[in-house]
């Protein structure tokens, strides 16, 4: 009796170790199970993907690039040549708009220090002997044009000196006399005239008669920089041959044929 007991304890502490093993053996597969998932992960994360191979290139396709980079190359000098010539242009504009307006300012001042009753009286009676000259010469139309011009600054002369105004009637005087000695000019209509190019002692203030075009160069085939209205204010500071360097009000430069301007007078002469 003694004896079928103990081994029925036997029997259950046997069935014991064997369920505490299976616990311990599906721990330990869990465990294993675990780490290889573990393992498969870091794996997967640290492979490098693999490297594209690069297809070999032949020499034609070779020497195609290169011909293409060193075009390239070559387009991108010129394009810095060019901004850089640009903007050579632009100062050369800058500085003369600076020159003119600063010849404006010196005549002003030279005319305003000679401006006395009688020098200012002695430089109308000049001018009139000038214009006499003039009117016994057969001249062109376009230039019997720029004669009436003149012939405007002179009468606003006089209007200017009857009113004791020396100033202004020597500045209308001294622009009559540019005038009269533009169209006396012998050398402004001879053919190699037009590489030359001749600047006012005083300069002249006109305005356009109608629409005038402002273009690059005294040409009529030149390039329109834009169009001007009529009545724009200018101001002349050189001619060459029958066209007229001016200077508009937004000090943007160019030239105007002579036939299109006209003498700007103050109303109140």
């Amino acid at each position: 009796m003694k004896k079928k007991l103990s081994q029925k304890k036997q029997h259950r502490q046997n069935d014991l170790k064997i369920k505490s093993l299976k616990k311990i053996s599906n721990r330990i597969i869990v465990v294993l199970l675990c780490l290889n998932i573990m393992t498969a992960c870091a794996n997967l994360n640290g492979t490098p993907a693999p490297e594209p191979v690069a297809e070999p290139i032949s020499k034609y396709e070779l020497l195609k690039l290169q011909n293409k980079v060193e075009h390239l190359e070559t387009l991108l000098e010129e394009k810095e040549a060019f901004i850089r010539q640009q903007n050579l242009l632009q100062e050369k504009q800058i500085k003369a708009q600076q020159d003119t307006s600063n010849e404006v300012t010196q005549a002003q001042l030279k005319l305003h220090r000679l401006a006395t009753k009688p020098s200012t009286a002695s430089t109308i009676a000049e001018v009139e002997v000038a214009m006499e000259e003039l009117m016994q010469k057969q001249i062109s139309v376009s230039d019997q044009a720029l004669q009436i011009q003149a012939k405007y600054f002179l009468d606003a002369a006089s209007a200017a000196y009857q009113l004791d105004e020396y100033t202004s009637s020597m500045n209308y005087a001294s622009q009559a006399y540019e005038i009269i000695n533009m169209v006396l000019d012998k050398n402004r209509k001879r053919s190699d005239a037009s590489r030359s190019q001749v600047r006012f002692h005083v300069p002249l203030m006109l305005r356009t008669k109608t629409n005038v075009n402002l273009r690059k160069n005294p040409s009529a085939k030149s390039a329109i920089l834009r169009e001007l209205q009529k009545s724009a204010l200018l101001t002349a500071n050189a001619y060459q041959n029958n066209w007229l360097l001016v200077q508009t009000e937004n000090d943007e430069q160019g030239w105007v044929h002579n036939s299109l301007v006209e003498a700007q007078i103050n109303n109140n002469h």
